[in-house]
């Protein structure tokens, strides 16, 4: 009976122990934003022990729900989905299977999984309580826009934001979300505001905070950006605020982008990736290669270190091609590497244009004009355009038929637009 009563209490400690680290890490999270890794790890050794030495033991069906939610949190979702499967298949009674196919649904919402997101939330709504109904009724709007149904988004969270107030946080989210994939600048405004007026856990209040100032910088309200994520101190809330700061004219914001830089971390790429825009706008090449150098190093966004090496790429080319003495030829592969991957078509065109007024025997003065009509097609200056496809029919009678071609297609494009 002593050692009966003994290993009852040996698992009953180590399954406290983890669910005290986890609440922990949790409540960490609601005031701060942060996963705290070390409460979740020690969380997930506690589980894992009580698996394997008490695999018949009362509390394993709540050991592997946490194990599921700690992976969930480390974003390990192979892992997650694995623990919550084991809880539905070996434990079909257990009260806990309803919350199981509730995060199993998010776990492949994660992972970009949607029709089996939606097959156990869905399962989630039939078999759970009203508070796993909610949960996965709201989830499955995430689902839906991250399938771009948003206007079928937009119609069912606004039919059930006033019936379900135990999450109207995520509704207002969700619908916000859909708002902003529309441009629906007000709506969007309207439903983030409605956020940050209910009562957020502080951490979660400084997420959404982060993601509507992104939102509102998106739209060109700069200053409504800065007075989002004012109270906040955060490397991101200084990219956003160095950003908004520059798009307004305000040089000071290179001191908040460089800040952002120097904490160091996932968003100090994005940080030195604008520092070098910012240079390599004001044709400071050095400042510029030197802060996209930086902006391909340590861990960080990969598509922004490619756009960073991408760039210090194409102004070494630049720079190379001004040692070129055939001037023609220098201006041409100048005007290429602005326009196609610096994506400066204003620089490019005047490049282009000494080409074709300087150089009309130049081999380059053909493809000159043709890329000067496509500039002036971007710009939306098409009666510019057409005069430069013109100008080809007529003087260089071998491209003639090409230069036609881009004709034809403006002139069908304006026949529908009238």
């Amino acid at each position: 009976l002593f050692l009966l009563f003994f290993l009852g209490c040996d698992y009953y400690n180590i399954y406290y122990n983890a669910r005290d680290a986890f609440e922990r890490a949790m409540e960490e999270k609601e005031k701060t934003g942060k996963v705290n890794q070390s409460l979740l790890k020690r969380a997930e050794e506690k589980c894992s022990k009580l698996l394997q030495f008490y695999p018949r033991s009362r509390w394993v069906d709540d050991a592997l729900l946490m194990l599921g939610r700690i992976y969930l949190e480390l974003e390990e979702y192979q892992k997650a989905k694995r623990k919550f499967t084991e809880l539905i298949t070996y434990f079909p009674e257990s009260k806990l299977v309803d919350d199981a196919y509730l995060y199993l649904g998010i776990a492949y919402l994660r992972t970009g999984d949607y029709e089996y997101a939606i097959y156990y939330l869905k399962r989630a709504i039939e078999k759970g309580d009203k508070r796993v109904k909610e949960e996965a009724i709201t989830e499955l709007l995430f689902v839906y826009l991250e399938r771009g149904e948003v206007e079928r988004v937009i119609e069912e969270g606004e039919r059930i934001s006033d019936e379900f107030p135990g999450v109207r946080e995520k509704i207002y989210l969700v619908l916000a979300r859909a708002k902003a994939k529309l441009k629906d600048k007000e709506k969007a405004m309207e439903y983030y505001e409605r956020l940050l007026s209910l009562s957020l856990p502080p951490g979660e209040e400084k997420k959404i905070r982060i993601e509507y100032a992104w939102f509102l910088y998106e739209m060109k309200e700069y200053e409504r950006a800065q007075e989002v994520i004012e109270p906040i101190d955060d490397p991101e809330v200084m990219l956003i605020k160095g950003l908004s700061m520059l798009a307004l004219g305000n040089e000071e914001g290179v001191s908040f982008l460089e800040d952002a830089a120097r904490k160091g971390g996932k968003i100090a790429i994005r940080a030195f990736y604008e520092l070098g825009r910012y240079y390599e706008d004001r044709a400071n090449w050095e400042k510029a290669k030197e802060y996209y150098t930086k902006a391909t190093q340590g861990p960080g966004n990969v598509e922004e270190k490619k756009l960073a090496r991408k760039r210090k790429e194409a102004i070494e080319r630049i720079e190379k091609y001004a040692e070129e003495e055939d001037e023609a030829k220098r201006h041409f592969f100048t005007a290429e590497a602005y326009l196609f991957d610096l994506g400066k078509p204003d620089l490019a065109e005047i490049e282009y244009e000494t080409i074709w007024r300087e150089y009309p025997d130049s081999p380059y003065v053909v493809k000159s004009l043709f890329a000067l009509g496509y500039i002036n097609e971007l710009k939306g200056d098409i009666t510019k355009a057409k005069e430069f496809y013109r100008l080809i029919m007529r003087k260089y009678p071998d491209y003639a038929a090409q230069a036609k071609r881009r004709l034809d297609e403006i002139e069908g494009r304006e026949s529908k637009e009238e």
